[in-house]
């Protein structure tokens, strides 16, 4: 364990912004703020607890706002938008202008930490915030459809066996990058996620990424061994049990497909639902400079638990 989080205090007048600040060493377990802001209300109703991540990329970030609210639900929802201490040379201060518009939906929150702590520690961190029976992991450069989060729920409020339930994602369709680029491609508006399979070597990837999304194979609910955590539900009640994301994987890369495993092991199921449909931009959200050292541990900690499958997914 490490330091306990420090919370800034904060006047009246900025109390009413629904801003917070949240500060931690790196591998420690956050502390809950000592104050709930405004909204508090419905954070007590909300049936999932979603959990944005954001680091730069305000225009990705104002996208992925704008299409979950213009895609309403009957599903009542909490939105926790965690800043990992975005540097001013990445547009802080524009992101800043968009937490403040943001949160004048009283079902979103921000919360602002004073040092980068890495994708897990911030996903710990913002679901301590909430009370949801489901947690959502969502990540910041996405774009949602009607049928986003139904089906998840669907799956999990009928199937008491689901541990995780993980979306078909599919690149922005207006964002071509062609293999011959030098870039990571992205072709437009072909599949990014459609589950997570295993090599023989035990390696985790993306199983049909860059197919057409419209194949009928890839229409077929299945269960299976981890899917993404850029649109990530489970059961908070799982969550707790588990401890959440491991803070061993620095920066992003692997904690999602470790927790994955871990539910499994507890005799839970990993669904992946095509019916729920999301755009994904891939890259856009993370640090990827770790994901080497990330891979090792991951075979070192994983390895055995793990059945290669690419054979019988495919």
């Amino acid at each position: 364990m490490g330091k306990k989080q420090q919370s800034k205090k904060k006047s009246k007048k900025q109390r009413t912004k629904k801003t917070k600040t949240n500060q931690k060493q790196a591998g420690s377990t956050p502390k809950k703020p000592t104050q709930v802001q405004a909204g508090n209300a419905l954070v007590d109703k909300a049936l999932v607890d979603i959990i944005t991540p954001s680091y730069g990329s305000p225009s990705l970030l104002m996208g992925t706002i704008s299409s979950v609210l213009l895609h309403p639900t009957d599903i009542p929802w909490h939105w926790w938008i965690i800043d990992d201490n975005t540097p001013e040379d990445k547009n802080r201060a524009l992101l800043l202008d968009i937490y403040r518009e943001a949160t004048k939906d009283p079902r979103i929150d921000v919360l602002l930490n004073t040092k980068n702590l890495g994708f897990a520690a911030a996903n710990n961190a913002a679901v301590q915030e909430g009370k949801a029976p489901y947690i959502f992991m969502l990540n910041s450069d996405i774009r949602v459809t009607d049928t986003w989060l139904q089906p998840m729920i669907e799956e999990m409020e009928t199937n008491f066996r689901a541990g995780v339930v993980g979306a078909k994602l599919i690149f922005f369709p207006e964002v071509h990058i062609p293999f011959r680029d030098g870039r990571e491609p992205r072709p437009a508006g072909r599949v990014q996620h459609a589950g997570v399979a295993f090599n023989i070597l035990r390696q985790p990837f993306h199983i049909h990424i860059g197919w057409k999304h419209d194949n009928p194979r890839l229409d077929k609910r299945k269960s299976i061994q981890a899917v993404t955590g850029a649109a990530l539900l489970t059961r908070r009640a799982l969550w707790d049990k588990t401890g959440g994301l491991d803070l061993v994987y620095t920066q992003g890369n692997f904690e999602d497909i470790e927790y994955c495993l871990r539910v499994k092991d507890m005799g839970f199921e990993i669904i992946y639902r095509p019916d729920a449909v999301i755009y994904h931009y891939a890259g856009g959200s993370g640090n990827s400079q770790t994901a080497m050292r990330n891979a090792q541990i991951f075979l070192m900690r994983c390895g055995e638990v793990i059945t290669p499958d690419e054979h019988r997914i495919y």
